[in-house]
């Protein structure tokens, strides 16, 4: 309530060897994180909702499949989300919701990076960049993509986009 300027910290109960590597939040009380455990091994993964402004946070999604790591989270309002993760059996991970992260539904994807930044631009153009210095793109909701080609072969870790054509994304040299 004042900017930022005091922080309040805290700690999910039974996720305390967890990493929370993405956060959308909707209003002063609800919203969505993206979590992982913070060991070698990678799954489960989990998605967490809070609708109390963090007091209680209820499991809204769990994956166990192996080699299972969320890697970024998006949303367009307060209703339809997109999270994504590595490649399992060469395909992306991909999973969406509809009702503000109370429910997710896997979708399938064509292609094959290992993703690090995602962004919704408009109501549904979907930017990902990807470990390969490639750039991918949905113009409907993640039901297909097509790659851009970046000019680079190396990791992309972060994006963002103003509008549909201008962008600019970070990685390494």
């Amino acid at each position: 309530n004042n900017g930022g300027k005091n922080w309040n910290w805290f700690t999910v109960k039974g996720f305390e060897k967890t990493e929370f590597r993405d956060i959308e939040a909707f209003d002063a009380n609800t919203a969505v994180i993206m979590a992982i455990p913070s060991t070698a091994i990678s799954e489960p993964a989990h998605i967490l909702k809070t609708t109390d402004g963090g007091e209680s946070w209820k499991i809204v999604y769990e994956n166990k499949t192996k080699g299972m790591f969320l890697d970024a989270m998006d949303f367009v309002g307060n209703d339809y989300g997109i999270v994504v993760g590595d490649p399992i059996d060469n395909k992306i991970f991909i999973a969406e919701t509809f009702d503000g992260g109370t429910t997710w539904n896997s979708l399938s994807s064509g292609f094959y990076n290992y993703l690090y930044d995602m962004q919704f631009v408009g109501d549904s153009t979907i930017y990902v960049c990807s470990s390969t210095g490639f750039i991918n793109k949905s113009s409907d909701m993640g039901n297909t993509w097509t790659t851009l080609v970046t000019g680079s072969s190396k990791q992309l870790s972060a994006m963002h986009f103003i509008s549909d054509s201008v962008g600019v994304a970070v990685g390494d040299q």
